[in-house]
Formats: C-alpha cells, sequence, structure tokens
C-alpha cells in the first residue's frame, strides 16, 4: 500500500511537470557581480568595459527611434532621467581608446542589463552585470563625481556566473581564478540539489545508508 502510494504521488508530479509552460529564455544567464570595497564615499558611477570602439546603438529594429543603448536596455525612462548627466559623460570621456562602456554606451552584439550606481551589500557596494551580453574579456571602469576616474586592467570571466572585487582604497581589482571559479559554481549548484532532493528523499522513506550512498554518487556524477 505505501509503495502504491509513493507511485501515486511520483506519477501525479511528473504528470503536472508535462503541463508546464515553456520558455525560450529559461535557464540561467551570464552575470558577473562587481564587489567595491572602500567604496569611495561621493557618488560614483562603475561600468564594464569591453574590446572594440563602440558602433552605436545596434538593440532593437535598428531603424531609427527603435533601437536601444545600454541605458535603455538598463533603466527606464524616469531611472535614465534621474542619472547625473555630468558623471555619465565623464564615465564615457574616461573610456581608453579601443575599448567602449557596456552600460553606459552599449555592447556591440547581445544586450546587457548593468548597475551602475550599485547597492549596499553588508560593507561593500555590489554591482551586478547580467544577460547574454556580459564580456567574457573586459575592464572595471570607475569615475566619481568629483572627476576622479580609473580603469582596471584586463579581466577574465572564467565561468558562467563570476564575480569581480575592486579595492577602491587600493586601486586594484581582481576575479577568481578558472579553478576557484569552477569550484564556487560547482558548490552553489550542487547544494541547492542535495538539501532539496534530500528533503524528498527523506519524505518518501527513503533513510537507509545505501539509499543515501546512492543519492549523494548519482547527484555528483550528474
Amino acid at each position: 500500500m505505501k509503495k502504491s502510494l509513493r507511485f501515486c504521488v511520483l506519477l501525479a508530479l511528473a504528470a503536472a511537470l508535462l503541463t508546464v509552460s515553456a520558455f525560450a529564455d529559461t535557464g540561467p544567464k551570464a552575470q558577473l557581480k562587481v564587489l567595491v570595497k572602500n567604496a569611495p564615499e561621493e557618488p560614483y558611477y562603475l561600468d564594464l568595459l569591453e574590446k572594440g570602439d563602440y558602433q552605436g546603438h545596434t538593440y532593437g529594429s535598428g531603424d531609427g527611434d527603435d533601437t536601444y543603448s545600454g541605458l535603455d536596455w538598463s533603466y527606464s525612462e524616469e531611472e535614465i532621467a534621474a542619472l547625473d548627466s555630468e558623471l555619465l559623460d565623464a564615465l564615457r570621456a574616461a573610456v581608453p581608446e579601443g575599448w567602449h562602456a557596456c552600460t553606459a554606451q552599449g555592447t556591440n552584439g547581445a544586450p546587457m542589463w548593468g548597475d551602475l550606481i550599485g547597492s549596499d551589500a553588508g560593507g561593500v557596494r555590489l554591482h551586478s552585470f547580467r544577460y547574454h551580453g556580459v564580456p567574457d574579456t573586459y575592464r572595471i571602469i570607475l569615475v566619481t563625481k568629483s572627476g576622479e576616474s580609473w580603469v582596471s586592467g584586463v579581466l577574465h570571466r572564467a565561468t558562467l556566473q563570476s564575480s569581480a572585487t575592486v579595492d577602491w582604497a587600493a586601486r586594484t581589482a581582481n576575479a577568481p581564478s578558472p579553478a576557484m571559479a569552477y569550484a564556487l559554481q560547482f558548490l552553489c549548484t550542487l547544494l541547492p540539489t542535495l538539501l532539496i532532493e534530500g528533503l524528498l528523499l527523506f519524505a518518501f522513506g527513503y533513510r537507509s545508508k545505501r539509499s543515501w550512498l546512492v543519492f549523494l554518487l548519482v547527484n555528483l556524477v550528474t
């Protein structure tokens, strides 16, 4: 009776999953989180730089007013109006030759959401850049309201979702090594999977040592 009940529950769950709507743009997307330690006390903007001169607004239909800049993609009209235009101009002016600003100008390929202002994240400032247009090879630019500008060396995004740390006091930027980036990505996917599936395993009565060993081995392999 107990086995029949488990089978019926699993069958119902499988049937429910088959009825879920499909979306073409689901799944993990590229993301780069930039953490700023000792962030400037004055207002500043931080952006990613991508190789190549900016080729103009390329998002949308490509006809006149139907094209979108990096700002249009990242912010609403009201949010764009609230941005500091002088600080934006200063950021664009500080972009080195042969590079372009992914948010303040735009990417030359797929679009990207960028966060110039950032948000407080427990003592550091967090800037998030995400979607398909996040560059694999990039530099970080930071420009303050008082006119100070800084551009990092060339960094590389080793995994789909990665991070970089800027120390404004030391004027340095670094990203995790490929090995560390892959290890972090592995743990970020493995641990939630073990937690969710482990709870289901326990709920359905699979509590023997052999069941748990098989469960751990299968998840490690996949």
